[in-house]
């Protein structure tokens, strides 16, 4: 007698296959949406920490926001800002330009590096990482470390009292969107502090009395990086120390003055949560509510109920 074979047959292979196949296709988007949501919950964790960072070192620091803009400190006498500098190096000095150093310890995300303790905690899971042009990396004297997150640079010097809506206002945000800065923190909104004097936010006018005439603030911005950084949305951590994301989805499109209402800070968004050219990054202004046109989801005084 013939003994029977017990190997499985072609057609038995290619079910198998088959089944196999089907259920890859169908929890593969299931896992890429769970590590998706689990890099959305580690983000807003690690903001909102920072947060919480940043309002301790106010409360030992006369209740006054640190930073933004680099100091001058080579100017004796008066006080000065390195106005066309976007960037301060994280950690300060790990360029080994040790005159530089001490200015950009004064900045946010050094000066409360006490706080928190952890530059990672300000870089994005998976976050995309663009290098500063003009410096040497393998020259480094330390480790640079890369940062995602931008300081709403109009707190600059304001005090906690100043806020009018602490649970709206961003303290800070993606503001380069899914890119982090190899080794610096971008700073964005900005005022432009090209004038002597303490740069503070200003609701009537420039921040600073001798400013030269024209826009108050400055923007940093990137035309390649997305801003939906999870989903059409933005994680925004607020003056309370609160986190969530915001959605952008095609950007702040409401009428004056309800666009002032809106942590949405630009108009245009392509589907991509990119701004699509460099004439179409329109951030939205408070408008006549002012006396100069600042970006209306960063002004301290605002109340977003307008």
């Amino acid at each position: 007698m013939k003994q029977r074979s017990s190997a499985f047959t072609l057609i038995e292979l290619l079910v198998v296959i088959a089944i196999i196949a089907i259920l890859a296709a169908i929890l593969f988007p299931v896992f890429a949406q769970a590590k998706a949501a689990a890099k959305k919950a580690q983000t807003i964790s690690q903001m909102k920490q920072a947060g919480t960072a940043m309002i301790i070192y106010t409360s030992d620091n006369d209740d006054l926001f640190p930073a933004g803009t680099v100091p001058d400190l080579s100017s004796v006498g008066v006080v000065r800002y390195r106005s066309a500098a976007n960037a301060a190096l994280t950690p300060a000095g790990w360029n080994g330009n040790a005159a530089l150093r001490a200015e950009h310890e004064l900045i946010w995300a050094n000066c409360t590096f006490p706080y928190h303790k952890n530059y990672e905690m300000l870089d994005m899971p998976g976050s995309s990482k663009a290098n500063i042009p003009t410096e040497n990396y393998a020259t480094a004297v330390l480790q640079p470390r890369p940062v995602n997150y931008a300081y709403n640079g109009l707190l600059q010097y304001a005090s906690t009292t100043q806020i009018a809506a602490p649970s709206q206002l961003t303290l800070f945000w993606q503001g380069m969107g899914n890119e982090s800065t190899n080794g610096a923190v971008i700073l964005t909104p900005r005022l432009r502090c090209a004038g002597t004097g303490v740069c503070r936010y200003n609701p009537g006018g420039q921040p600073q009395a001798d400013n030269p005439a024209g826009n108050p603030q400055q923007y940093v911005l990137t035309l390649t990086a997305s801003f939906h950084t999870f989903g059409i949305g933005n994680v925004h951590v607020f003056s309370d120390s609160s986190a969530k994301l915001v959605k952008y989805a095609d950007g702040n499109k409401l009428g004056f003055p309800l666009s002032t209402n809106s942590q949405i800070p630009y108009q245009f968004f392509t589907p991509q949560g990119r701004i699509p050219s460099a004439g179409q990054w329109a951030f939205r202004g408070m408008g006549g509510l002012r006396g100069a046109n600042y970006a209306a989801a960063f002004c301290p005084d605002n109340t977003f109920a307008n």
